[in-house]
């Protein structure tokens, strides 16, 4: 070991170190300084900031670097942090988000740059915005690093922040309790809380407690007219804005946040009665606020329907009624059918052959194509003629109604009574004959022939007395006055037979007549009782043999029952007679 020098035998360990050039051992373990100058324990709501102040203890040495905690975890990328005091001009800063840490560019952290030149990090005030933080307690804790790389951590300074009750405004601007008739309009604005940078930027609107279809139209108003950007879901009822607009440059510095509708619906369709709409709005940072319900009466009127006729009464044969149907002007219904109904069943038949909607025979009723201007070829609002045939009617009175429904499904109803009279029908050439039987039948018939003009029925009763408990039907032609003819069959020979033949036309008159006849006996079994040989005499020629004699001749027979028939016609040559 070497000779320890003599000049510093008497110096204490401090002045040696002094004269060779070192620092003081207590400046050697002292860290740099870290002092908040914002009071603890504020109540903050949206942006705020907190100051400090930091210093290096060593002569020779600066503060380059900071990192910031909020309840234990590094501050991230949405804190800006304004450089203050003699480092004013330190803004050769770069930070690590992973870290949470502010350093000296490598560039400025030395002596010259640093302490010379004021761009050591000896002050910060710390700029952030709560408005999307829960409500609750944060501490913050600086801790502030030197060149040496000694470090120093703050106490920790507590803000409470109160967000939660920074709700959106809202505002009904449609007044309570008004009625609307088809198209209806409501209104309101709302607004985000001031004391935060949010911005409103969803709206969810319920009717009677479901959310609305996309058969509701919002059409944005002041400050955001330029609120285009929106999507809408139907499922939830509720407007937002495009995640492309959604952000505070679009929404606040170029107004396309969500503060004002006008919601425009069509109630023509709708039940009368009171409804009531619920708007939600939420804004960015998630806090929403419910409107009161604010209550509108639907009221919408039904089709109008017209039915008339410049005909007399009692009416005959044809006849023309009007009709007309016609939507309530208020809304966007349209005609969807008209049905014509006589004495409660449907009208027989399209009268107007097929000019007026599309005709359903079972129902009686015009249906017409909506999704063609509101009509297929004919608007039912305008008179039609509808031609009925009143002599297929049963005469008396007649009710005649007209409803119509439209596409909301409310209905009208017109009525008409006429009083019908049409000549009844008729029965004419009523005959009855006895049909022999053959002779070894154990039963007889009758044919009963007749005519029924204007009738579209006959019934034949029948029996060997005068109730007549046995019947035949047979339909006719009302237009044509059918002739008919009946054969009543399983009947007793040698009987009296009575019978009643009774048409009836489709206008309920009625024409009867009762006759009687005696049927036939059964006659024996045909037999020939004689024959009679009936003969024809020609003379023929040849040119081999000359005249020549021949005889046609056939038999008559003569049969028990009165009648004859003939045998087969034969040919007999000579001159005798082949009958004797």
């Amino acid at each position: 070991m070497g000779t320890f020098p003599r000049r510093f035998a008497a110096m204490s360990l401090a002045c040696i170190l002094t004269t060779l050039g070192f620092t003081s051992v207590a400046g050697a373990t002292s860290g740099p300084s870290i002092q908040w100058t914002s009071s603890s324990n504020r109540t903050v709501q949206g942006p705020t900031s907190l100051s400090a102040t930091a210093s290096a203890s060593a002569s020779n040495a600066w503060v380059d670097k900071w990192c910031i905690t909020v309840n234990g975890s590094p501050i991230t990328s949405t804190y800006t942090m304004n450089w203050t005091g003699p480092d004013q001009y330190a803004n050769d800063i770069q930070f690590d988000s992973f870290s949470g840490c502010y350093s000296l560019n490598s560039n400025y952290d030395n002596y010259g740059d640093a302490v010379t030149d004021g761009d050591a990090m000896n002050g910060a005030s710390i700029a952030f915005d709560t408005t999307s933080w829960a409500d609750g307690t944060y501490a913050f804790v600086v801790t502030v690093t030197d060149s040496n790389g000694r470090s120093t951590s703050s106490t920790p300074l507590d803000i409470r922040t109160t967000n939660g009750s920074a709700v959106p405004s809202f505002q009904w601007e449609t007044e309570n309790n008004q009625t609307f008739s088809g198209d209806a309009t409501i209104s309101a604005i709302t607004q985000a809380a001031t004391s935060g940078t949010a911005w409103v930027d969803k709206w969810c609107i319920t009717v009677n407690g479901n959310p609305i279809t996309s058969a509701f139209t919002a059409n944005w108003t002041g400050v955001d007219a330029y609120a285009e950007n929106t999507d809408f879901n139907q499922v939830t009822g509720c407007y937002s804005l495009n995640s492309n607009y959604d952000n505070y440059a679009d929404a606040v510095t170029y107004g396309d946040a969500l503060n004002g509708a006008s919601i425009v619906f069509d109630t023509t369709a709708w039940a009368n009665g009171t409804n009531t709409a619920v708007i939600t709005v939420t804004d960015s940072s998630g806090r929403s606020t419910s409107s009161t319900p604010l209550s509108f009466i639907t009221s919408n009127g039904g089709p109008t329907v017209s039915l008339t006729t410049d005909g007399s009464s009692p009416a005959m044969g044809d006849v023309t009624l009007s009709a007309s149907a016609s939507p309530d002007s208020s809304g966007s219904a349209l005609i969807s059918s008209v049905c014509l109904s006589v004495n409660g069943s449907p009208v027989n038949g399209d009268p107007t052959q097929g000019q007026w909607g599309t005709f359903e025979k079972s129902t009686g009723c015009w249906n017409f194509d909506t999704n063609v201007d509101g009509y297929s070829d004919n608007n039912p609002g305008e008179s039609t003629q509808l031609p009925l045939d009143t002599s297929t009617m049963i005469n008396g009175k007649q009710k005649f109604v007209l409803t119509t429904t439209d596409t909301s499904g409310r209905t009208a109803s017109a009525s008409l009574s006429l009083l019908t009279k049409n000549p009844p029908a008729k029965l004419t050439s009523l005959n009855g004959q006895a049909i022999m039987p053959a002779w070894n039948n154990t039963s007889t018939s009758i044919s009963v022939s007749f005519t029924g003009s204007g009738a579209s029925r006959a019934v034949v009763r029948f029996g060997t007395t005068s109730s007549m408990t046995k019947s035949k039907t047979v339909q006719l032609d009302p237009n044509s006055g059918d002739s008919a003819v009946v054969t009543l069959s399983s009947l007793a020979p040698k009987t009296t037979i009575y019978y009643q033949v009774t048409v009836t036309g489709l206008n309920g008159s009625t024409s009867s007549s009762v006759r009687k006849i005696r049927t036939d006996a059964i006659p024996p079994k045909a037999a020939i009782v004689s024959t009679t040989c009936m003969s024809n005499e020609f003379i023929g020629s040849s040119i081999l043999y000359g005249p020549y004699y021949y005889w046609y001749w056939y038999d008559v027979y003569h049969w028990n029952n009165g009648s004859t028939s003939t045998s087969i016609e034969y040919e007999s040559l000579g001159a005798k007679n082949p009958c004797g």
